[in-house]
Formats: C-alpha cells, structure tokens, sequence
C-alpha cells in the first residue's frame, strides 16, 4: 500500500477524533482522527476477509470483484467521521484545538458530527471520487455523466452518514460549519486514504449498465448496519489504543489492522463454520425422521436466498424440521446462522431450551458458535456481547451533545438489553419484534437488518398476529429476499390466502414474479421458492395416510357457563390427571385463576401470563414445563392445574389430560387442542377440549361474544369468525388432525365462509375490519420501503422505547424494586445485580409513571438509574413498598388518573383504581 509519509500531509495531526479526561501520565488523552477512521477501516476490512458470506452480501448487490468490494467499502469507512474536521466539533476540546492547530475559537457545535461529515460526503468528497476517478467508472458523457453516478452511489454515503444509526438530513451550507483549512483537510484525508487503499485497482471502468440504481439502493441497507459495527468495534478503547504519534498512514494501517483481527476473535464476530457431516435425525428427538422432517432433509436446496413456509400439525417436529432446513440452508452457503422469532417474549427461554440439544451440532464443534437469547438466563453458553458490551476501563469523553452520544455509549446501551443483540448473534431466540423493528424507522434498525440479512430468519406461529403485524411481515421478507437472507415460517393453520401473500413478499424481494390464485390444498405442506428455484409445493399426506400415530383426534364439548368449566376440571383431577383452562385475557385469567382456586381447594392451581417480570415468569415457565412438559412424570402431574392466556399455545412443548379454552378463532382452538395427549403416556382415554361459548343461536344479539367475554371482545373482535368457529365445533364434534385441518380453517377464513354468518354480526364487524384495513394501511405507511434506499425523508427515527411493531395500546417498561425503609433493590432477589430480570411491560392505561416518592426513596432510585446501561432511558424502575404482605405502589395512567399497582409472583401485576374526594 502506498500510504504517505508525515511530512507529506501535516492534516492529519490537526484533527482529533477520541478524547478522554481520566489519563495516566503514560496514556494518551486523545486518539488522532485519522487514525480513528482507520480504526474503523481496518474493522470492516478484516471482518469481510474473515467472514466470506458477509462478503458475499455486498459483492451480489454491487458488480465487483471480492477484493475491490473489500477495498471500497473501506474506503467509505474510513471518511466515515470527516464530519469531526469542523473546527465546530474540534472545539468540544478547546485545548486540543490550541495544541493541534494552535487555534482559539468562540464557535459552538449547533450540529451533530455525523449530519455535518453526511453533506460533506455529498458535496465535497463524491466530486473527488469523481473528478479523480477513485471508483473506476465509465466516463462516457453519451452514456452518463458525475449526476448519473451520484445517483448510484448517493445511498451509500447517506449509509456512511448514518453511522451513529439514523439517517441524516443534508445542511444547508457547508461554509457555515467548517472553516477553508477545515474543508481542505477533509478532502486531503480522503484523499489519502484512497492511495492507502490503492483505489482504483487495475480494471477496466465499470460500465454504467453494470451497476443499478435500485440494487445500490437495497446495498445501502446493510451497509448502513455495517458502519455501524465497525464503528462500534473501531471505538472501543480497550481494543484500539489512542495514540498521538505521527505514524505515515501506512505505518498506522498495519497497527490498526493487528488491533481489528485482535478485537474480532475477542468479541466473537467472526462465525463458526458449518458442521457438514451432521446427520438430521441428530437435529431432532428421535430415532427416525417424522414425515415432514423428511420432506426438508430431501427437497432441493439452491444457493440463493429462498423461502420455505411449513404448515403441519401441532406435535409434529416443526422446530426440528426448520432446523434441517437452517442445517442445509448454512450448508449451502446461504447463512452463517439463524434467528429464532417467536410470537410472545414468554416462550423464547422455552424454545431456546428445545434447540439446546440440537444448535450445537450445526456448527463446528470446535469453535462452538455465540447465542444471545431474549433474557439474560442464558446459561452455560457464549453469549454475544458479553465482551463487546463492557464498559471500557478508559471510555472515551462523554456525550458530544445532549442528543448525541459517542460510538462507545451507544454500543455498551444497545448490547445491554439482550432482547436486541440477539439478531447479531450466531444463534438468536427473541420475539418477533426485535426482527420487525429492522423495517421500521427506529434507531439501529440497520443494525438489525445486516443481523438477518446473514441468518436464516425462522418465525414460529406464524399464523398469531393481527393485520398490522402480518403487514410488517411482508415488508420484513420482502428486504430479507433482496438483502441475501432466506426464511423458514413454521404454522399449523395458516390460511391460503394469507401464505400467497407471505410468498409474494419474499419474491418481490428477489425479483421475481408475483404468483397468482390458487395454490396446493394439500396439509400437511412444504411450500419452496426463490428466485430461480420457482415455486414448488411438497405434500407429506401420502406418508401419512400410511402411519396412524400422526393422527390425532379430540372430542369437543362445548358448554356455556364457566362454573361447567370448573367441574370439568375437577373431574380430571379428581381422576389423577392434569388440566389446564386457557382464557384470552390477562384480567380474565386472573379472575379464572381465583374462582379456580376457591372451588377446588385440593388442587394446586398455577396461573401463567404475561403480566410478570421476568424472573418470575421464568421460574413460572420452568416451573410449568416441569409439572406438563414432555419429561414429567405422573406424580409431578397428579391434581395439578394451570390457568394460563395464549403464552402456552406458542411454542412451549406441553402436555395435558384435560383441556379448556374459552372460544377464540378456529386456529387458535387448534394450537390449543395440540397442547392434549401431545406425548406417549399409555392409554388416557380419548382427548377431549371443552370450550366455553355463547349460547349458538340462528339470531343471536350484536353482542352475542361481548356478552360472555367483555374484555376478550378487544382482543378478537370479529364475531362472526368467532360464530363460524363454534359452529364448526358444534357440527364435528371433533377434530382430527391433519385430516380437517385445511377445511377448519378455510371453513372459518375463506370470504365465502361468510355467507352462512348471521347478517347482524356481519354488521357488528364493520367497524372492526375497517379497523383491520387501517392496521394494515398504517403499517405499509410506517415501515421503511426497501426501494428508496437508506436516506432521511423527516419524521423522527425514535428510539425504541417508542418502536410500535404491534398496534396494542401504548406501553412502557419498568423495573421492579424492593424498597424496605432504607435499601432499594431488584425484585428478583436471587440476582441482585440484574435488573434485567426485574423488567415488565405495562400498559399505559395501567400505569404510565410512578407517583411522588418521599426524599430517600427518590435518592435511591436517582442513584440506581445512573447505574442502569442505559442510564434509565428505555425503562424506569418502579419501587414496591410491602404493607401487610403486599407489595404496591402508586401512580398514574395515561390520563393522569391515581392507580394503586399491586404485584407478587403468583397472580402478577394487578392495577387498582384510587378513588379521590
């Protein structure tokens, strides 16, 4: 490399990038920003050598060879901070200023460094890459002119830009920000840099047609995400020293790039290699292969970004078989690992707990890969992040502004909440909003997307969301296609309509064309396709209609009062069995768990919901799987109940001898019904399902499910799929599945269904599909659009305390304390130091703030917030005070109205109104 000599650019000694106040008198208080940009160069250069699939991401979106990949994109990192030559941003150190440039200014820093480095990239630094032919491109003026390839590459250093997350809006004038020299020092450290990095290379000029426009836009998706990372690692003190030397940048460029292949196997960024010789019977829990199992072990895999969605039975291994097809999607080049959303943050601890067994044997053994989970109980594991997260021993100066945080606050923040990182990691397990949140204008949601653009992206159940979320979906697969990245979407009762749409999403994605009407009938299905791979459907009926130990059948009984659930349920465990009574809300579980509990004393009664912090839902979950999970035992189960919401038709691999279930949509019954004789526990006696409904009537009220479940009304709002449902039910008597399963769910979602609907709840229904239609509206609305590439086009991009991946009434986060008089501290006493355990989700109509607290107790929170990786900014801690054996606080809702919250580890967090004179 031809680097130059100090003597040659005195411009690189003027300007510093890194500061600190606490030096030794061995240390340097600052780290030259040149140097700096090299840092973060060196990053992205040794992490696209290292880890060749990430490579790959790019040189399919860009026609270039893998080196000069390599090379531009290193030269994007490395101007990516020129916004700190402002004399503006350079006087945040007033002695720096005077002993680098011998300078005094009074000018103050009214914009951040990286909206001001994004216009200069525009206006400064493109003309040179243009005038001086840095990238090697055609000049042809009958073909193209300098605004022709502006064009092409302006969303890549909009991504430069955006290195601290966002997207930043250009500024009206450059002179008012950087002085003459200022200016002239940029260009001349761009300049530099690019002899550094010897561009252009020896090639003919890239032709113009070679390149497009739209393909430049989805690139700079990913590489907005990239210069996040690499800042965020190229920042970090404890990996690259400061200095204040006077290397010549080639003398500096072999230093930095030691300190990034120290800092990568340090922080776990490079993956591990795929495990080729893994049989996958090994990836699932038994002896053999299980008819769909089957289906993903053989069918076709093509190294392109593909999409498979598998609709079969609950209980029939989907989890195991989205992991062969993870196994050989890796195998093909196709990922370096995967992420694993789940509908609810309840059950992601219970699914990362069913892939334990098996993630390992994915990946090559002896450099076992990094998981990040939803939680911090990750076990005997490596956890992402963990290093990379620290807080240095000598960070950096503070914030550059109130609203601007330096590179190193903002990673230690972001990899504080695990729920995040876990889309950075090898092997993730989260909800399926830490994926969503990539495709909507929130902070780091590049971050994100470069996470998922190198996984393979599983969703389970992906049937359980509302139009908004299922919108968000397609705008998800659609940048998924298009960014390198395959999905697996496991459901056992998706309807046609629906999967179409989740197909022609990923295909828009990829590029090709959208598929019509129609579609296999078949159940249960394995549905392929990508962008030269086509369209394929692989039905494993014929397998078996040759094994009747796949087909199950439930007896239905419906009744109508609860007190007729209630004596079902003694019955069962008067009989030595186990029951469990799912309700839809969190309030109506509550109140069912009581009435329970009073009318069948001898019982033991658990309640499980969402409505817990986090450790307590944990313990709650295992304690859960233990009394119903596949490796209970009989007396473990014996006399037991549980009353639970929706968190255990998701995911968690349960068992039960009776099941009840107040009424909810037809698919939902069936998940439920999946949690019955699910394991081989000798004769049980046939499965039955009671469901609790309104009374059937061929004219029934406008409120005829409103009148037996008020609050549920809220959470599944369109009667006539509810009436459709209990008519089924009514009709059959029972289930049997995979057998009915493609009529039950047409037979309650396919529009002509609608005609046998009684005409007053088809009118009872228009407000709430209206109100569909606006979910879906406004989540095409707010999401990002992949066309248009990564730019600021106003509106705020919040942070993610305000990021709304479902339309539920607003919400916060808090975090529970003990308050005894004196001490304050985390709920979750077993872990004293990890608030994270402590954390739950509140309604706003709940509870939107603490109420006022007496002086000490103030203090005391004020002292634990400043602790807090975040310093407080995503979540608030909420003390409890004990009065009597209850723990409470006060508060207020959203309309500033007094609430009493009260919360212990059985029933959770109960809201009580306050009266006032």
């Amino acid at each position: 490399m031809n680097g130059s000599s100090p003597s040659s650019c005195d411009c690189y000694y003027r300007y510093w990038g890194k500061s600190r106040t606490d030096t030794s008198e061995s240390e340097a208080s600052y780290h030259l920003l040149a140097y700096h940009c090299l840092d973060v160069a060196a990053v992205g250069w040794t992490l696209l050598r290292a880890d060749r699939r990430l490579c790959e991401r790019f040189t399919r979106l860009f026609p270039f060879s893998e080196d000069e990949t390599i090379r531009i994109i290193a030269f994007l990192l490395a101007v990516h901070d020129l916004g700190k030559c402002s004399v503006r941003f350079q006087n945040l150190a007033p002695e720096l200023l005077s002993d680098l440039q011998d300078l005094a200014s009074e000018k103050g820093y009214p914009e951040r460094h990286d909206r001001m480095g994004q216009s200069l990239l525009e206006r400064r630094i493109w003309p040179l890459i243009w005038s001086e032919d840095w990238f090697g491109l055609d000049r042809d003026p009958s073909v193209c002119d300098a605004a022709d390839w502006k064009g092409v590459w302006l969303p890549c250093l909009r991504a430069v830009g955006g290195h601290h997350g966002t997207p930043r809006p250009e500024l009206p004038a450059l002179e008012t920000y950087f002085d003459p020299a200022d200016l002239a020092g940029a260009e001349q450290m761009a300049r530099a840099f690019a002899e550094l990095l010897e561009l252009p290379m020896e090639r003919p000029p890239l032709q113009y047609d070679d390149i497009r426009e739209d393909r430049s836009r989805e690139a700079s998706w990913i590489l907005a995400g990239f210069v996040v990372l690499c800042d965020w690692i190229g920042s970090n003190t404890e990996a690259f020293d400061f200095h204040v030397e006077q290397f010549s940048l080639d003398e500096y460029w072999t230093i930095a790039l030691q300190s990034a292949r120290d800092a990568l196997d340090r922080f776990g960024l490079v993956p591990s290699g795929v495990n080729e010789d893994v049989d996958p019977v090994a990836l699932t829990s038994g002896s053999s292969l299980r008819p769909m199992q089957w289906a993903v072990s053989t069918c076709p895999i093509a190294p392109e970004p593909q999409l498979f969605i598998v609709e079969d039975v609950t209980g029939s291994g989907k989890t195991e078989a989205a992991l062969i097809l993870v196994h050989r999607l890796m195998a093909a080049g196709c990922a370096d690992g995967l992420f694993f959303g789940l509908p609810t943050m309840a059950t992601a601890n219970a699914m990362f707990e069913r892939m334990a067994g098996a993630y390992t044997r994915l990946f090559d053994r002896a450099r076992p890969p990094y998981v990040a989970l939803a939680h911090s109980r990750a076990g005997p594991v490596r956890e992402f992040g963990t290093r990379l997260g620290e807080v240095e021993r000598r960070p950096e100066r503070g914030g550059y502004a109130p609203s601007e945080e330096t590179a190193s606050v903002d990673r230690v923040t972001w990899l504080a909440d695990s729920r995040k990182k876990a889309l950075l990691a090898q092997v993730g397990v989260g909800t399926i909003d830490q994926a969503l949140m990539a495709i909507l204008p929130f902070r780091h949601q590049s971050l994100r997307l470069l996470g998922l653009a190198r996984h393979v992206l599983v969703v389970d159940e992906v049937h359980a969301y509302d139009p908004y979320m299922r919108q968000l979906l397609q705008v998800l697969l659609r940048f998924q296609g298009a960014l390198g990245g395959s999905a697996v979407l496991l459901s056992a009762t998706i309807p046609l309509g629906y999967r179409r749409q989740l197909v022609n999403s990923f295909l828009a994605g990829v590029g090709a064309p959208e598929i019509g009407e129609g579609g296999s009938t078949e159940y249960p299905l394995l549905t392929q396709c990508g962008a030269h791979v086509g369209l394929h459907y692989l039905s494993t009926a014929e397998e078996l209609e040759r094994s009747e130990t796949d087909r199950r059948r439930v007896e239905i009984e419906l009744v109508h009062e609860q007190s007729q659930v209630i004596e079902r349920l003694r019955s069962a465990v008067a009989a030595g069995g186990c029951a469990c009574y799912i309700c839809n809300t969190v309030g109506d579980a509550q109140a069912a768990h009581a009435a329970v509990s009073a009318a069948i004393p001898d019982a033991e009664v658990l309640l499980f919901h969402a409505r817990f912090a986090l450790g307590d839902r944990l313990d709650l979950e295992k304690e859960v799987l233990h009394r119903f999970g596949r490796s209970s035992t009989p007396e473990e189960r014996r006399g037991r109940i549980l009353v639970a919401t929706q968190v255990v038709e998701q995911s968690l691999d349960l068992d039960f001898d009776l099941m009840a279930t107040d009424l909810a949509p037809i698919d939902l019954v069936i998940q439920r019904a999946g949690r019955l004789h699910r394991h081989d526990r000798g004769d049980r006696g046939p499965a039955r399902l009671v469901v609790l409904v309104p009374q059937l009537e061929d004219e029934p009220a406008a409120n005829w499910y409103a009148s037996l479940f008020p609050r549920a009304i809220y959470v599944y709002p369109f009667q006539a799929e509810l009436w459709l449902t209990a008519r089924l039910l009514f009709e059959r008597g029972a289930i049997v599945m995979p057998d009915d399963a493609r009529d039950l769910i047409e037979g309650v979602f396919a529009p002509e269904a609608r005609l046998a609907v009684p005409a007053i709840l088809i009118a009872s229904d228009l407000r709430a599909e209206g109100e569909a239609r606006a979910q879906g509206a406004i989540a095409a609305m707010s999401s990002l659009d992949l066309r248009r590439g990564y730019r600021y086009e106003g509106g705020a991009w919040e942070d993610e305390t305000m990021a709304f991946t479902r339309l539920t009434e607003p919400s916060t986060t808090f975090l529970l304390a003990r308050w005894d008089g004196t001490t304050l501290t985390p709920w979750s006493l077993s872990e004293r130091d990890d608030w994270s355990l402590c954390r739950i989700t509140v309604q706003l109509s709940t509870l939107a703030r603490p109420g006022a607290m007496p002086t000490q107790l103030r203090d005391a929170v004020e002292i634990a917030t400043a602790r807090l990786p975040d310093r407080g900014r995503w979540q608030t801690i909420l003390p409890l005070v004990e009065s009597g054996g209850v723990w409470s606080a006060r508060g207020h809702d959203r309309r500033g109205r007094p609430v009493e919250i009260l919360y212990d580890s059985v029933r959770g967090l109960v809201k009580r109104d306050v009266e006032t004179s």
